[in-house]
């Protein structure tokens, strides 16, 4: 690490404030609210259009597209191999299995 002489500015934090703060002024969720919100809901940056985990000769990989043509390719890839692979984007998460049948 280069040391330019300079010291870095402080950014006081505000943990005494919260602290302080009444415990109305927080939202409590429900154990169920929290689990639809954390457990079953996802949410990709905007420059991410999918990412593709997948498990090929007994290691996982996975890739994080920005484009939808080259995930398509990858998929595309991943099917002539014969791997076992979950797509996860915005509006869905899918898992295809290696014994997959492309004819149905």
């Amino acid at each position: 690490m280069i040391m330019s002489g300079k010291k870095n500015k402080y950014f006081p934090n505000n943990w005494s404030r919260f602290k302080a703060a009444p415990d109305d002024m927080f939202f409590t969720p429900t154990y169920e609210e929290f689990k639809e919100w954390k457990l079953r809901s996802w949410e990709l940056p905007e420059s991410v259009e999918c990412i593709i985990r997948a498990e090929e000769n007994g290691k996982i990989k996975e890739y994080v597209y920005e484009k939808q043509h080259a995930a398509l390719k990858r998929v595309n890839k991943l099917l002539e191999s014969g791997a076992t692979f979950t797509i996860c984007d915005n509006e869905s998460i899918q898992s295809l299995p290696f014994n997959y049948d492309l004819d149905d």
